[in-house]
């Protein structure tokens, strides 16, 4: 096993996030049952049962993604950590040039991106008395579920593949661009740009402050994001 493991904070991390995923996989597994069964224009009790366990479960769904949130930032955390002891990385970005460090990143970002996606179809469901929504959000759960699976699995071969004896690149080597590369699109300045930046933002804090659907917004936000970063 890489001695990286010995480190303090990414052995919280993978425990914080072992508990998160098997609370996860207990979700998963009663999410199915209770799609199989659901069916609410039936008065029966089975389907009471199903009613009464879905909230539990969407409960557990709620705090386990909320805290995969967190675990985002306490994971960013502790690969800059690790900058001090892995030979040339000045930063986590160093790191994350190592071998299944950007896919595990992106997947990680695209997660988090449907997980904004539920946590919208949630709030949607729980304003309602029919339940209109939670089939799609549990089927949605399972896509994620799924998702974040494979994040796990990436998250254990990123960090045993990170060498403490071997040097990796720089910051100065990986953001090397071109003139031409580096160029803001849509013809922006960076003042321009901040400022779109935080119109966005506070859209999406009003909005949510208002409990009215910013899953729009929240795709155009994402999108703005991405289009700046290529």
């Amino acid at each position: 096993m890489s001695s990286i493991f010995l480190s303090n904070e990414i052995l919280i991390f993978l425990f914080l996030q072992t508990t998160i995923y098997t609370l996860l996989l207990i979700s998963f597994i009663y999410s199915i049952t209770i799609l199989r069964d659901w069916d609410f224009k039936k008065s029966t009790a089975l389907q009471y049962k199903l009613e009464k366990r879905s909230y539990l479960v969407i409960l557990i769904i709620s705090f386990s993604l909320f805290i995969k949130i967190l675990l985002f930032f306490y994971f960013i955390f502790s690969i800059d950590n690790l900058s001090h002891f892995v030979v040339g990385a000045m930063c986590a970005a160093g790191i994350f040039s190592l071998e299944y460090g950007e896919i595990s990143l992106f997947l990680k970002l695209t997660n988090l991106f449907f997980i904004g996606i539920w946590f919208v179809l949630n709030s949607l469901d729980l304003k309602r008395k029919d339940y209109k929504y939670t089939k799609i959000k549990l089927l949605l759960f399972i896509f994620i579920f799924i998702c974040l699976t494979f994040e796990y699995i990436l998250d254990f071969k990123f960090l045993s593949n990170i060498p403490l004896n071997e040097a990796v690149e720089c910051c100065s080597v990986i953001f090397e661009t071109s003139s031409i590369s580096s160029k803001i699109p849509f013809g922006l300045v960076n003042s321009s740009l901040i400022l779109i930046f935080y119109i966005l933002f506070v859209l999406i804090v009003i909005l949510n402050i208002q409990k009215k659907s910013i899953l729009l917004l929240f795709l155009i936000y994402y999108l703005f994001i991405y289009l700046i970063l290529q």
